[in-house]
């Protein structure tokens, strides 16, 4: 896989964590201040952000590829 498309990805995940992050503080945990986030929340937000990207480069490198 291209070094560049991974970058990409690793951006897209941070961009989706940090995006997550701040919505998950502003509207659940602002209702229940004292309880702690998920363990895994950080990780989860992380991956969907990097799996979409990677899995919808695949899909649209095949279409490319099947026009060709």
């Amino acid at each position: 896989m291209d070094p560049a498309i991974l970058l990409e990805a690793l951006t897209i995940g941070l961009i989706t964590l940090i995006i997550g992050t701040i919505i998950f503080n502003l509207t659940i945990n602002r209702k229940n201040k004292y309880i702690e986030k998920p363990f895994g929340l950080h990780i989860s937000f992380f991956a969907t952000g990097f799996l979409i990207y990677i899995i919808s480069e695949l899909i649209s490198s095949t279409q490319i590829e099947s026009y060709l």
